[in-house]
């Protein structure tokens, strides 16, 4: 392109030096310009007013697009598709991203309790993945034990029932001072058979 380009000035510059049959002093020429597209050179336009003879001289450069790109909405671990409009010249392109959509994980402080160890659990934005990062070196905690027995199985007049002090701590079974409590009696009065 570049050879072509050189070619053609030599050529115009030829042609110039010639004398014209029309244009006995010399050519007068009247010009203009064409500003180049994205992807195209521009010229310099020369038009003699007298003969009508032209001259192009090729020496703007090219202009660059100008995009503007949109990238599609694909799951983490795919590969989006990013699509390019020119808004100088309105030329579109697409092609596939260069690397995957990765997470993009926020985070929430965990404290810990006696079935959770204090740490960080991160939950990624796009899809929804959680995983949770232990503090390094933390333990479970202690039990927050209630103040006041639960009963775990009420006694009856035939079996024993239990009672214990249970941890307040959702999701946790822990239970201490574990108490029998024994079976209900029951004071029946003796009614004779025949209702004496």
């Amino acid at each position: 392109m570049k050879r072509f380009g050189i070619l053609l000035l030599c050529l115009l510059c030829m042609i110039s030096l010639t004398s014209c049959q029309k244009c006995k002093n010399g050519h007068t020429f009247d010009g203009g310009v064409y500003m180049p597209s994205c992807g195209g050179y521009g010229y310099t336009f020369y038009l003699c007013e007298e003969c009508g003879e032209s001259q192009i001289v090729t020496d703007i450069n090219i202009t660059p697009h100008t995009f503007v790109e949109t990238v599609t909405d694909v799951a983490c671990g795919e590969y989006p598709t990013i699509f390019s409009h020119c808004t100088t010249c309105g030329f579109d392109t697409e092609r596939v991203a260069d690397a995957p959509q990765t997470h993009t994980y926020t985070s929430v402080a965990i404290q810990g309790t006696c079935q959770q160890l204090p740490g960080e659990k991160f939950t990624c934005s796009h899809c929804g993945d959680v995983y949770f990062e232990a503090t390094p070196g933390a333990t479970f905690q202690d039990h927050l034990w209630d103040k006041y027995y639960t009963v775990d199985k009420p006694a009856t007049t035939t079996s024993s029932g239990e009672k214990s002090i249970h941890c307040t701590v959702s999701g946790c079974s822990a239970r201490k001072n574990i108490t029998v409590i024994p079976p209900i009696e029951v004071d029946f009065p003796f009614v004779p058979m025949g209702g004496q």
